[in-house]
């Protein structure tokens, strides 16, 4: 196969989830990424049911190429170029709430990027876990404020995060 014949519809999605063509985190995707593929990332609540009931969330809800109607959940203004998954991750971590990422999930309208995260916003009792974040709305707007610097601290912490948000994306 020529080179001008590989896309990245070609290596999808198991490559992006640390699995490689030749498998494993060792794979072709896994040791470049020094074995941080979107897996790495993946949370076992996930497969319990823990978070079956959290909030989801989607990088395209903050992607200021989108338009409402592609997906996009927070106002031009607000929104990022190319969103991933790992950033909003860590944003939701300096909220103080819960996160889970499902590094395989898809968002319908953007079939293209890989991530979901999963946000409890309350606890089982229904007691909001963040007096500042209570709706979903208010979690997407202060998502929204946090990652430009989110960005600017986890590339500039090192290459691996800007490398694992780049597969996430096709």
């Amino acid at each position: 196969m020529a080179d001008d014949d590989i896309d990245n519809l070609d290596f999808l999605p198991q490559e992006l989830m640390g699995g490689g063509m030749m498998g494993g985190p060792g794979g072709m995707m896994g040791g470049m990424m020094g074995g941080m593929g979107l897996a790495a990332l993946a949370d076992p609540r996930i497969k319990d049911g823990t978070a079956s009931r959290w909030v989801c969330v989607y990088p395209v809800y903050f992607d200021q190429d989108k338009s409402w109607e592609e997906g996009r959940r927070v106002p031009k203004a607000a929104a990022v170029k190319d969103p991933a998954a790992v950033y909003i991750h860590r944003a939701v971590e300096m909220l103080g709430l819960e996160a889970a990422v499902e590094p395989a999930r898809r968002h319908p309208r953007d079939a293209f990027t890989f991530g979901r995260i999963r946000v409890q916003l309350r606890t089982s009792d229904g007691r909001a876990l963040n007096s500042t974040c209570t709706t979903k709305k208010q979690l997407l707007l202060r998502i929204a404020s946090l990652l430009p610097a989110v960005v600017v601290a986890l590339d500039a912490d090192g290459p691996h995060h800007a490398e694992t948000a780049a597969t996430s994306r096709s």
